[in-house]
């Protein structure tokens, strides 16, 4: 076995040579990959020697730069002797052990700095008596770190069915969200000793029976007082020593004597209430301790309690206890690569991979770290993501717990506070500033595995003179330092705040005594503490278990073993409303041993908030949340594209009508609007520095608003109101935009989406490409900002999520783009494919608006181009998207998929030819209407596609305009001659634009923006608009112009 291996890892070290690839693979970046492993049931065909067993690779790339496609893959191990099946992969040999090939798929690029996990899989014939896992991964030649293996066991097995109950851990709007899919509140004791050299949890020397000496006795004892979860500080020095043996004999007591030790003496019992049994009993041996723990060292051992724990039902807070160990500052690769070891050690376990959380770095201003590097020390920020980019990889379901730092003396009073990001205050006090490191954070696929976890004592810890330990001080400082991002949170994700730790004695320390109190009322929002500037914080862990815990902290006595009550009263309290099982209602562990009961489950994310679900597609029409038919009247209002840094218009004049955003977005809902098109560049949304919209004006009367909002010729009485918004601004008299975000052009159009989709807009977001070429320099960096920034609009708002529909592109055929790869230039069947892939993974429900591209054909507009009859292509030499649909076709958000050409009239196009009647008719059926009717057809199956004009307008002032917009109209309706029977009724459409900022086309307000250009809403209502005003019962006139 030692020749073979050698000769495997001589093999795999010259595998590059002969791997036929691409010449691009070969000057690709090297990656600095790392990999976990999925690993299927083996299985062994009848009369076969060897076993077959299905591989999959999950990759990520933790180096600065992307790897593009393709690039070579090299798997090995000397077990394997050949490949039957590849995915996502072309294998191109297999020899010595060695399967080598090629990934070259365009949406497998591997994005930078972990951003992205690239899975290929295969099915590997295998030799009996070696695992299938490889021994050995490359990427274009270059070594990868093996984090990890999972086993995949046949999911009929009924402890696998259990297992699969537990739902990986998250986030949502601030809370965190457990295995059961409900919120869960950590009610938290620390528990140390893997960290200051005893190689396992302290005190099992302690006491005079199994109550303290029994690790499984104590495990029920924690359980029974009501605590769910254990923060275990450790040193990865520790975890390399030798471990230490507790097998000892010992006074084994009974279940009975365990529940009476930790049964209140002064509350009693509730009535009816019985202690549940203990949910871990490993096998003891009468009479002797301890004889479970692992003893060949104490890395595993450390892994064996976590494990216990967790399947125990305890959610397990893995702390790297930076005060005793240093290995963070003696090389951060080293100290990623040994957290990432110590995660991959739980993958073969169900439980405890989805139950256990990261606490990466304790308390950094022990070692004098900031936020960014300085003196020679690392970023306690970059530690962090690098950190946070490698576990995720090896376990994409883990909790990340960030404390702060480099704020002492300031905002912060304790190691471990120091979360604070007003810029103000920074500059004023001169502390570490961690806006860089939240910024980086928020554009990160596990934004929402974060919680913030700082630490929280009294005087006699922190050593605080200022007098900001109680009371209002008390309460103002912490809402600086972490309380807002529970509540304001930072450019608009809201984070779960836990505090990590804190104690006291209860007895010596009056001034702290103080402070926890007041904290209970700040966590609670009770006794004058709510600031408003942050909500209820439920989880937190008590430091500590150990009686050895400095100042009295501990929750058991010097004894090891007698309970200190006072405590556990203090936890009853609003601090963490622990419930120990004598007060009854005691939830039930989620574990394996008590699966979580998901029978009530929502059935979606948008039930679970109580969001309408968004809409749908059937048989190529759009319905709404309730099964209704859905026509998107909407307007197109730009400001994010044009370095405005907010919607266009809110300069003009000097009353609310125009200066104020909410006031507009209700004059749109008045007028009957149900969606804006909101184009955008990611240069904007990264640019520093906003302007301002906030400033003294003439709030409108209600009699005012509705006179701006009443036709000439109104159709209803005077009485009649101007409907309210349902979700209405925070507005101030006499100022407008008081409630806008300032700190980023990205958090106004987080508020902007979320404001609009609360008050029933569908939203649609489009990258312009006129202001915005950024897909030109960089398709990968591309698709992950249009990720990162989906993420960000979405992850906190149910309503963006449900009512945000992505548009990849504006007018794709103004920069060049084809149907395929030309000229240098990415294919938009590649760039359409590739976001579609990845907004999908963050989002299977969302819609997307698909403009054509290519060769203009008579004075057809690009966009209008998704021709795929080959004569027809021929004959005017057309970009060709017949590869496109083809390849939409067998993806799953192909019912999502609308298509939204853009039909400009004879003013823009700057020529009148082909533009009316049959002619008109014609052009529009072949470009696009077709294929609402017929379809698409591909292996047998025809698809009906929705169309919506995703952009079309006019001034209405020149005849060949009105003659356009008015056979227009024919068509969309399919009235007269117009109905030639090959398209669906068009009842959706986005009017360019609001503000009168387009001189060729207008907006719907005039150049004196009080003003509503009533012919342009008239022509609209014709094609299905609904103001406040109408009389849905009338009869429509025959046509709007002419």
């Amino acid at each position: 076995m030692l020749l073979l291996a050698s000769a495997f890892t001589s093999a795999l070290a010259a595998d590059r040579s002969r791997t036929a690839l691409p010449k691009a693979a070969s000057k690709a970046s090297p990656p600095q990959c790392i990999v976990s492993t999925n690993l299927g049931p083996p299985w062994q065909p009848p009369g076969s020697f060897t076993y077959i067993q299905q591989i999959t690779l999950n990759i990520t790339n933790a180096g600065p730069s992307i790897v593009p496609v393709p690039y070579s893959l090299a798997v090995g191990n000397p077990g394997y002797t050949g490949a039957a099946q590849a995915f996502q992969w072309i294998i191109q040999s297999e020899a010595g052990g060695i399967i080598s090939g090629a990934v070259v798929n365009y949406p497998q690029v591997l994005q930078a700095a972990q951003k992205n996990v690239v899975s290929v899989g295969f099915l590997v014939s295998l030799l009996p008596g070696h695992s299938a896992a490889p021994v050995g991964v490359r990427v274009n030649g270059v070594p990868c770190f093996l984090a990890g293996v999972q086993n995949l066991t046949i999911a009929n097995q009924p402890a696998q069915a259990e297992e699969s109950n537990l739902n990986p851990l998250s986030t949502d709007s601030g809370k965190i969200i457990g295995n059961d899919g409900n919120e869960l509140r950590l009610h938290g004791v620390n528990y140390f000793g893997f960290d200051d050299a005893n190689t396992m949890f302290d005190g099992l020397w302690g006491g005079s029976d199994s109550l303290a000496q029994d690790w499984a006795t104590i495990v029920y004892r924690i359980q029974l007082l009501g605590f769910n979860a254990v923060r275990i500080p450790f040193s990865f020095k520790d975890l390399q020593a030798s471990p230490k043996s507790f097998s000892q004999s010992c006074t084994q007591v009974s279940n009975s004597a365990v529940v009476s030790s930790v049964t209140n003496p002064y509350q009693g019992t509730a009535s009816g209430v019985t202690a549940p049994n203990p949910f871990y009993q490993p096998p003891q041996q009468s009479g002797v301790c301890n004889t479970y723990l692992p003893t060949d060292s104490t890395f595993n051992r450390l892994v064996y309690v976590t494990k216990s724990l967790t399947n125990a039902g305890i959610y397990v807070l893995l702390d790297n206890q930076f005060n005793l160990d240093n290995t963070a500052l003696e090389g951060t690769d080293n100290w990623v690569q040994s957290w990432v070891k110590l995660v991959s050690a739980f993958n073969d376990d169900a439980v405890a991979s989805a139950k256990i959380m990261c606490d990466m770095l304790n308390e950094p201003d022990f070692g004098n770290l900031r936020w960014e590097a300085s003196n020679g020390l690392p970023g306690v920020g970059d530690l962090y993501l690098t950190a946070m980019d490698a576990l995720y990889a090896a376990n994409p379901g883990l909790l990340f717990f960030v404390e702060g730092a480099g704020q002492q003396g300031s905002i912060a009073k304790n190691w471990g506070d120091g979360l604070t990001t007003d810029k103000q205050i920074i500059a004023d006090t001169g502390i570490s500033d961690p806006n860089t490191f939240f910024t980086t954070l928020v554009g990160k696929p596990y934004i929402s595995q974060v919680v913030i976890a700082p630490h929280i004592y009294g005087p006699s810890v922190s050593n605080d003179k200022s007098g900001s330990s109680a009371g209002a001080a008390l309460y103002a400082r912490l809402s600086t330092s972490f309380g807002y991002l529970n509540k304001a949170g930072y450019n608009g994700h809201i984070f779960p705040v836990v505090l990590g730790e804190t104690g006291t004695d209860f007895t010596q320390y009056p001034g702290d005594t103080r402070t926890l109190l007041d904290l209970a009322s700040y966590v609670s929002l009770s006794n004058g503490a709510d600031d408003g500037k942050h909500n209820a914080i439920t989880s937190a862990f008590w430091w500590a278990w150990n009686a050895n815990s400095g100042q009295g902290m501990g929750l058991v006595g010097q004894d090891w073993t007698t309970i200190d009550w006072t405590k556990i009263a203090y936890l009853q309290g609003p601090i963490m409303n622990l419930k120990p099982w004598y007060q009854g209602n005691q939830p039930a562990p989620q574990g394996p041993q008590a699966p979580a009961d998901t029978s009530a489950a929502a059935a979606s994310a948008e039930e679970a908030t109580g969001a309408a679900p968004p809409p749908t597609i059937k048989n190529g029409r759009i319905f709404d949340a309730n099964g209704n038919p859905l026509a998107f009247n909407g307007v197109v209002w730009g400001g994010f594209d044009n370095k405005v840094t907010m919607l266009d218009g809110l300069f003009l004049g000097n009353t609310s009508l125009t200066l104020d955003f909410a006031t507009s977005v209700r004059r749109l809902a008045a007028l009957g609007f149900n969606a804006v098109r909101i184009p955008f560049s990611f240069t904007d949304l990264q640019a520093k520095g906003t302007r301002n919209f906030t400033r003294a004006c003439h709030s409108v009367s209600e009699a005012e608003l509705r006179a701006s909002l009443t036709p000439p010729t109104p159709l209803v009485s005077y009485a009649a109101q101007v409907p309210p918004l349902g979700f209405p601004a925070e507005e101030v008299p006499g100022i407008c935009n008081g409630y806008l975000p300032a700190d980023s052009t990205l958090s106004r159009l987080i508020f902007v989406v979320d404001f609009l989709t609360n008050n029933g807009f569908y939203v649609v977001l489009s990258n312009n490409l006129e202001t915005d070429k950024s897909v030109l320099r960089s398709p990968e960096t591309w698709v992950q900002n249009w990720a990162s920034t989906f993420s960000a609009i979405t992850v906190n708002s149910p309503s963006s999520l449900s009512n945000t529909i992505i548009e990849p592109f504006n007018d794709p055929a103004a920069i060049g783009l084809q149907w395929n790869a030309a000229g240098g230039l990415p294919g938009l069947t590649d760039l359409y494919i590739a976001l579609q892939d990845a907004i999908s993974t963050i989002s299977p429900t969302t819609l997307f608006m698909l403009q054509g591209t290519g060769k203009l054909r008579q004075n057809m507009a690009g966009t209008q181009n998704f021709q795929t009859d080959p004569f027809t292509i021929a004959a005017y030499g057309l970009s060709n998207p017949t590869t496109f649909f083809r390849t939409l076709s067998g993806r799953p958000y192909v019912n999502r998929t609308i298509l939204a050409p853009r039909i400009e009239p004879p003013s823009i196009t700057r020529t009148s030819a082909n533009s009316t009647g049959s002619t008109l008719w014609s052009m529009l059926d072949t470009s696009f209407g077709t294929l609402s009717q017929s379809g698409f057809t591909y292996n047998g199956v025809s698809r009906v596609f929705p169309i919506v004009i995703g952009e079309f307008g006019s001034n209405l002032t020149s005849a060949a305009d009105i003659t356009m917009m008015s056979d227009l109209f024919f068509y969309m309706l399919n009235a007269g001659n117009a109905d030639t029977g090959n398209h669906a009724n068009l009842m959706s459409w986005f009017w360019g634009t609001w503000p009168p900022n387009k001189p060729i086309v207008g907006g719907i307000l005039l150049p004196n923006p009080y003003e509503i250009n009533w012919a342009k809403i008239n022509y609209l209502a014709e094609l299905g608009l609904t103001p406040w005003y109408t009389d849905l019962d009338r009869s429509r006139a025959s046509l709007p112009l002419r």
